[in-house]
């Protein structure tokens, strides 16, 4: 019986090398199992975890006057209703000239 437990020990700690040397195979394998799986049952669709987040809002993005730079509206520095700048040192640049 001691034997067979030695035997066992050592099978399993194989086992345990190859599983960790060819992890990045392993998990290719399973994750092509679960496609072709998902794909034979369409009633299961796609999982919530492998969908990317949708952006809350889209924000608008607005040309700074100064420098070019595009910035969302909301973190533009607003000067008249149609000239927007990225930051106070483009202000400053664009109030200088």
């Amino acid at each position: 019986m001691r034997e067979f437990a030695f035997i066992l020990v050592v099978v399993l700690i194989l086992l345990a090398i190859t599983a960790v040397r060819y992890r990045k195979q392993i998990s290719g394998v399973i994750g092509f199992v679960r496609m072709i799986r998902d794909a034979a049952d369409p009633s299961r669709g796609p999982k919530a975890i492998n969908q990317p987040a949708a952006p809350a809002t889209a924000k608008e993005l607005v040309h700074c006057a100064a420098c070019g730079t595009w910035v969302p509206s909301d973190r533009a520095i607003r000067f008249d209703a149609k000239t927007y700048y990225c930051s106070k040192e483009c202000v400053k640049t664009a109030m200088a000239n």
